[in-house]
């Protein structure tokens, strides 16, 4: 791999990571997971993890409403009624600040080694798009969760991310 495309993929995580920690401070978690990984996608400057969620009729802001249902129902279960909302929106001027050296769930990391193997397998720079492919693989957890609660399937959000990849990237990059 060339030198240039490696620095654009270190700037791809690292601002998939910083947005990342954005999402889980805005709904008060200190650990981002694969949840925010993939939220963290929907607004990506590339706009192709975005341009396939909104291809199957669904936005970070339902995603994050199906996050906030499910960790609703979740307390439900135990019995704890009332609990404060997660938060549905992204992160605003008035979310905490990051601080300390970065840390995430063992989700987040499996998510993410997964997107750099769906990005190297398909021979193209990193892009949000390759976040969606490697989540449509994901069979449980609170990502899967959310997702089948949108009723997003699977096969069909890796087919929009793929087509979405696609058209995202630039002759000559491969």
């Amino acid at each position: 791999m060339k030198v240039l495309p490696r620095v654009r993929d270190i700037r791809t995580v690292s601002a998939l990571l910083t947005r990342a920690e954005q999402e889980s401070l805005a709904a008060g978690l200190l650990d981002p997971g694969a949840e925010h990984l993939v939220l963290a996608s929907l607004e990506m400057p590339d706009g192709t993890a975005r341009t396939a969620f909104a291809a199957l009729g669904h936005t970070a802001d339902g995603l994050r409403a199906a996050l906030a249902d499910n960790a609703a129902d979740a307390l439900a279960a135990v019995g704890v009624i009332g609990a404060p909302p997660m938060a549905t929106s992204g992160p605003g001027p008035d979310s905490p600040a990051p601080h300390g050296p970065y840390r995430s769930k063992g989700s987040l990391q499996d998510l993410l080694t997964a997107t750099r193997h769906v990005a190297n397998g398909r021979h193209e720079p990193l892009m949000s798009a390759h976040v969606l492919m490697a989540a449509a693989d994901l069979a449980d957890g609170t990502l899967a969760r959310a997702l089948t609660r949108l009723g997003v399937d699977p096969a069909a959000l890796s087919a929009a991310a793929q087509a979405s990849a696609q058209a995202g990237v630039e002759p000559g990059s491969r």
